[in-house]
């Protein structure tokens, strides 16, 4: 399954946007963001907990390497550094149109591009004022 960078932002968003301690499951983020599949969103918070930006609890499915997300939790510190890092719509704008330029895609670069997008954009601000 391909990972879908709108879908890994827009996760993260709705994972955030919850109060502290409050465990999520799937169907409530579906809710949230509905043109998502059901596995789309499970595969994205398996991705996104490999990477060490959101907590997921899951059991095995007694297939190889198959397991079924049953939880989602808070975002990790590296999770709110990502997604400051791409909140800003233009700035996600931006490393969406270098990531597809590259054409790669991977957390760790959409997290590097990001970063460089921002700090273009911190310092264009700096040098109008």
């Amino acid at each position: 399954m391909k990972l879908d960078q709108e879908c890994v932002r827009n996760v993260l968003l709705t994972v955030e946007a919850q109060p502290y301690g409050k465990r999520l499951t799937l169907t409530d983020i579906q809710k949230e963001i509905p043109n998502y599949s059901r596995d789309e969103i499970a595969y994205t918070c398996l991705k996104l907990s490999e990477g060490n930006l959101l907590s997921v609890d899951t059991i095995p499915t007694g297939e190889f390497d198959k397991v079924i997300v049953t939880e989602i939790g808070n975002l990790s510190f590296k999770g709110h550094e990502f997604l400051n890092t791409v909140r800003d719509e233009k700035i996600w704008s931006k490393t969406k149109e270098i990531a597809k330029k590259t054409g790669g895609f991977s957390l760790e670069l959409l997290t590097a591009i990001a970063g460089e997008v921002a700090k273009s954009f911190v310092n264009t601000m700096i040098q109008s004022h």
